[in-house]
């Protein structure tokens, strides 16, 4: 298994979603910038396992979070446009900083 741990800033609010399997998550993009100095920004599918529906009450955008987690990539293609998306299923979430105003 490969595990990824990411610190980056919620692209938008969080929102709570139940999977078919009955499961409850946390559901939200982050923002990180993959390498030191680059000028380029990469946007991050999450989906955290929680119980706690309080929890996205916290996950605002802008609000810099650390995760880690497995990840999934998936291709999509429309209008002959091909576009790659990386998931983490978070293990671990943590809220850093202070709340956006």
């Amino acid at each position: 298994m490969l595990e990824v741990k990411a610190i980056g800033r919620l692209g938008k609010d969080a929102t709570w979603k139940e999977i078919k399997d009955g499961k409850t998550y946390a559901s939200f993009v982050m923002a990180v910038d993959p390498f030191r100095g680059a000028n380029e920004t990469m946007w991050i599918d999450c989906m955290y396992r929680t119980d706690n529906q309080k929890l996205v009450e916290y996950l605002k955008k802008g609000r810099q979070v650390y995760v880690s987690g497995r990840f999934t990539t998936s291709v999509d293609e429309f209008n002959d446009k091909v576009t790659a998306r990386t998931t983490i299923w978070a293990n671990d979430l943590e809220l850093l900083g202070s709340m956006p105003d």
